[in-house]
């Protein structure tokens, strides 16, 4: 098999080895969906190479390692990914760029104002001082602006 002129097993020199291809293609699989070279190498760069990429990060890497993937294929994947719920994408207030998250736990986000790097926190580490009176709370997204000392 094929995936862009790149023999499956030339993968390897992609840091993606036969072991994690294998995983890859089964998380994939028990998604309900084909595990295509190009799926596998979309969800290893977002679940082993970067943290919290966008989908000009992931693009740019793919087609540096595969050219002849297209956008509209990278978006597409990452939609489907998202649909089945092997990612999360978010996007910060006040924010247009979405981010790709493999944590899809619930989880806060703590957001290096200096880097731009984020950080997932467990949210039983934060604690919220009262309730909401008259809401029924359906979901909380909290992104914690900070830099270190």
């Amino acid at each position: 098999m094929r995936c862009c002129n790149i023999h499956v097993y030339q993968i390897v020199t992609l840091r993606l080895s036969k072991i994690m291809y294998e995983i890859e293609s089964k998380l994939i699989e028990k998604s309900g969906l084909t595990a295509t070279n190009q799926r596998i190498m979309i969800l290893h760069f977002i679940y082993e190479i970067a943290d919290h990429p966008t989908a000009d990060d992931i693009i740019d890497w793919t087609q540096k390692h595969c050219p002849k993937i297209s956008v509209a294929t990278i978006y597409n994947t990452l939609n489907t990914f998202v649909e089945k719920g092997m990612i999360h994408a978010m996007s910060p207030p006040g924010s247009k760029t979405i981010y790709y998250d493999k944590n899809t736990h619930h989880h806060y986000h703590l957001v290096d104002t200096k880097t731009g790097k984020f950080q997932d926190i467990n949210p039983t580490s934060i604690q919220f001082s009262h309730q909401i009176e008259d809401y029924a709370v359906e979901k909380v997204d909290v992104f914690i602006y900070a830099h270190k000392k």
